[in-house]
């Protein structure tokens, strides 16, 4: 079995990566930056947003894992920072050409990540979120991936392809290098001895958790 991924050198993407080969599957990456040699992933080298690296990208896979997410740095929420109309043009309309074209090319099944953010931040806070919850984004990020979801909906329902989404949010987990893991900050803060910041509500899922719920679709 052979699995297209996009963001492949991100965080989501480095455990889906794991996860794939520890099943026995080849994977090819789309990275912005090439990737370090690792048996078994073949590296395409571009963006979302590069047509042709796409198009490799999806060329005689069987399922494709749609992790990829352009975003100012360190931002996942406000991730459109000062250029909203780029931040909608690499993620939703190339996002949207990709499940195109990865259909186009034969790819029956496919995950796309999305983000408990649909929900908006008021679900969360008065009580846990319900897959039957109706979304309501508050955030051009929610909104993103609810756009996401519902071409991908789309996609299944029209076309006959088995694509799916997954929700995950707050994905953390010791990654290569370490420094990028998620709370490195608040950890080096507290072997620092300087105070955390202040505590707020927030839900988390490992990053292996969310690749064992990729493989499993």
């Amino acid at each position: 079995m052979r699995v297209a991924v996009t963001g492949a050198a991100g965080v989501v993407g480095r455990f889906v990566l794991d996860r794939l080969l520890a099943e026995g599957a080849e994977a090819r990456g789309l990275s912005r930056r090439s990737g370090a040699p690792v048996a078994g992933v073949e590296w395409v080298c571009g963006d979302l947003a590069d047509r042709a690296a796409r198009r490799r990208l999806v060329r005689g896979v069987d399922a494709f894992v749609h992790c990829a997410y352009d975003h100012a740095p360190g931002r996942y929420r406000g991730g459109e920072g000062n250029d909203r109309k780029r931040f909608w043009r690499v993620n939703l309309l190339a996002g949207v050409e990709f499940l195109e074209e990865a259909r186009g090319a034969g790819v029956s099944r496919g995950v796309v990540l999305s983000s408990r953010a649909v929900f908006g931040r008021g679900s969360p806070a008065q009580g846990a979120v319900d897959d039957d919850d109706r979304p309501v984004p508050d955030t051009y990020y929610g909104a993103l991936k609810l756009a996401l979801e519902a071409h991908v909906s789309a996609f299944s329902a029209v076309d006959g392809a088995c694509y799916a989404s997954l929700r995950p949010t707050g994905v953390y987990g010791l990654v290569d290098p370490p420094r990028r893991s998620k709370w490195w900050d608040l950890c080096e803060a507290l072997l620092e001895g300087r105070p955390p910041p202040p505590r707020r509500l927030a839900t988390e899922v490992h990053g292996r958790d969310v690749a064992a719920a990729v493989w499993l679709l």
